[in-house]
This record gives structure tokens, C-alpha cells and sequence, in this order.
């Protein structure tokens, strides 16, 4: 009874590496065309490709229900090895032993990636808990560029604690700005409007999904390459729109370069979003932010989303056409393809 539901699970688990790597893969390559149009185009690409990782087992079930399933692999468990593999009873024993060790793994792997992101959020709660209270005047110049970039001013805070500006929560969310119990450091307008853009978009909400998707599927590297992808888009999105709150392009990269050279990294680093953040990509962004020919694009229209949305539905549904199945089968070993139009 143990085999047969390790062989199973090892199945449903193999089963959710195929269609989340099919998915993950053509969502990539699907954005990596998008953004030839706009980063908004491309972010929410990424997105809607988060979302089809998060409703896999939707799509699956409905691929099932309506006998959309075109091929299936089955693979056939040996009953007997025989010779140098010894007898049916250890195979049995090796192969749970297998399972189980990939799945202490996999275990293994969500709770370490669980854990991290569990002491960000509570270093978050923290920092946002000590920090000083910003000054009338500061708060009311956030209030007014918040009203330019189409949001509702967040909660606007002082700490010694962070070196440049960042942004985080979705439920309440916080501006921080460097500096000490005196007051801020000197941050321009088109800073304060990216980390305002991040508020408009609900890029923490989106970050939170995403890695919460990397801890239920920490051995998918194509979902480590997709956050990271996505968290680049964001950056690139609240770009135009620091741009567009100031028309200062090259005022802006200077700003970005100033603050990207600042010590040490942002606390809650995997929640925290910040223009100095990503500096690996510093100078990609410097060429984007001063290219006066580029089109600045925040925000995505309704046909454009309507068709990504589409195509992302396409993909997700066909990535489940086809599946793995197990059975045991007396001196069968390898795979077999089968025919299914039911």
C-alpha cells in the first residue's frame, strides 16, 4: 500500500515538473517578445504566467473533464529486477526509499525558502515599527506626487536602518527614506514617484505570489528565473513612470546611479522594492531611462491584455495535454506512449 502511494505521488509530482516547466518555458520566451513592444507588456506576461502556475491544477482538472488530453506517457514499474538487482522486495524497498528521499527534499527545500521569507516579513514588521514619523513638509510633497502618479499616499517613514529608498506591504503599505531622527536625506521627486509606482501597481502583492510560488515549487529553476524576471520588469515599468512624473531623464539616472552606489542591501530583501535595487541590471537601466526614442509605457490596454491573457490560457490548457501515468507491469521496464482521444 506504501509503494503505491509513493509511486503516485512521485507520479502527480512528475507530472507537476512537466506542465510547469512546458508553461514556465513558453511564458518566458512569449515575454521575451513582449518586451520589444513595452515593460508593461512584458511584466504582465510574467504575471499572467505566475497566475497559470497557480491555477495548474485547474487547468489539469479541466484538460480531464473534457478528454482534452492527447498523449500520455506511461511508465511502467518492473515488478522483478532480478540478477545483480537482487529481489522484487528490495526493488520495492529501493524505489520507496528514492521517493522518500525526493520528497524529504522537496520538503527541505520549500521549508528553507518558507523560512526565509518568513524572517523577511517579521524584519519588515519591525522596520516599519522603529521608524521615525517624516516630516509635514515631506508628507506633503509625497501626498502631491502621489496624486501625479494615481495613487493613495502611503505611510511615509524615516530610518537609519535603510541605505536609499524602498517600498513594501500590500496591506499597509510603507515609504521609507534614508536618513536619521533629524529628517530625510535629500531624495528627488522622480525617486519618490518610482517607489509610488510600485504602490499603483501592487508590485508587493505580485512579489508575495511569487514567492510563494517558489516555496511550493523550489525545485522549478524556470519559477526562479520568472520572479526574477518579473521583479526586472517592475523596475523598468516604475522607471517610465518616474520619467513621465518628471520629464528629467537624465536628472533621474543620476539619481539611480547615486543611490545604487549606496552600502548594503535593502532589509526583507525578497519583499523589499526599491529603485537602487538590482544593481546587476544598473547599467541596462541607465540606457533605458536616457533613450529619448524608447516609448514610455506604465500601464497596458485592455486588447493588450485581453490577448496575453488569452494566449497564457492557450498555453496552459495545451501544456496538459501531455501527462504521465504509472502502473506496474511484470518485466516491463522503460516508457510507452499511448494513443488517447478520450
Amino acid at each position: 500500500m506504501i509503494e503505491v502511494i509513493a509511486g503516485l505521488t512521485a507520479t502527480w509530482v512528475a507530472n507537476l515538473a512537466l506542465h510547469s516547466t512546458a508553461v514556465l518555458a513558453s511564458v518566458l520566451g512569449l515575454a521575451a517578445l513582449a518586451r520589444r513592444r513595452s515593460a508593461a507588456c512584458e511584466l504582465w506576461t510574467l504575471r499572467a504566467g505566475l497566475v497559470a502556475v497557480w491555477c495548474m491544477p485547474l487547468t489539469a482538472l479541466a484538460v480531464q473533464h473534457y478528454g482534452w488530453g492527447w498523449w500520455v506517457i506511461v511508465l511502467h514499474e518492473p515488478a522483478a529486477w532480478g540478477g545483480a538487482w537482487g529481489t522484487t522486495g528490495w526493488t520495492h524497498a529501493a524505489a520507496l526509499a528514492v521517493y522518500l528521499a525526493l520528497g524529504g527534499a522537496w520538503l527541505a527545500g520549500s521549508a528553507v525558502a518558507g523560512g526565509c521569507l518568513l524572517r523577511d516579513g517579521l524584519a519588515l514588521g519591525g522596520l516599519r515599527e522603529g521608524a521615525w514619523a517624516a516630516s509635514a513638509g515631506l508628507s506633503a510633497r509625497v501626498e502631491m506626487l502621489a496624486r501625479e502618479v494615481g495613487v493613495v499616499p502611503p505611510r511615509v517613514g524615516v530610518s537609519d536602518r535603510v541605505q536609499s529608498p524602498c517600498v513594501f506591504g500590500w496591506v499597509r503599505p510603507t515609504l521609507l527614506l534614508p536618513g536619521t531622527r533629524d529628517g530625510a536625506e535629500a531624495v528627488s521627486d522622480a525617486v519618490i514617484a518610482h517607489e509610488l509606482c510600485h504602490v499603483r501597481q501592487r508590485d508587493a502583492l505580485w512579489r508575495v505570489a511569487g514567492r510563494l510560488a517558489v516555496v511550493a515549487l523550489c525545485f522549478q529553476p524556470l519559477l526562479w528565473v520568472l520572479c526574477r524576471r518579473m521583479d526586472a520588469a517592475c523596475e523598468s515599468v516604475c522607471d517610465d513612470a518616474a520619467v513621465l512624473a518628471t520629464r528629467d531623464r537624465c536628472g533621474y539616472a543620476k539619481e539611480l546611479v547615486r543611490w545604487s552606489g549606496a552600502v548594503g542591501e535593502l532589509p526583507g530583501r525578497r519583499l523589499t522594492m526599491g529603485a537602487a535595487a538590482m544593481r546587476s541590471q544598473l547599467g541596462r537601466r541607465v540606457r533605458r531611462i536616457v533613450d529619448a526614442d524608447r516609448r514610455l509605457s506604465t500601464r497596458l490596454g485592455w486588447a493588450e491584455a485581453g490577448l496575453i491573457a488569452a494566449v497564457v490560457l492557450v498555453l496552459a490548457l495545451a501544456a496538459n495535454v501531455v501527462s504521465l501515468a504509472h502502473t506496474q507491469a511484470a518485466g516491463l521496464a522503460g516508457v510507452a506512449w499511448v494513443w488517447c482521444l478520450g
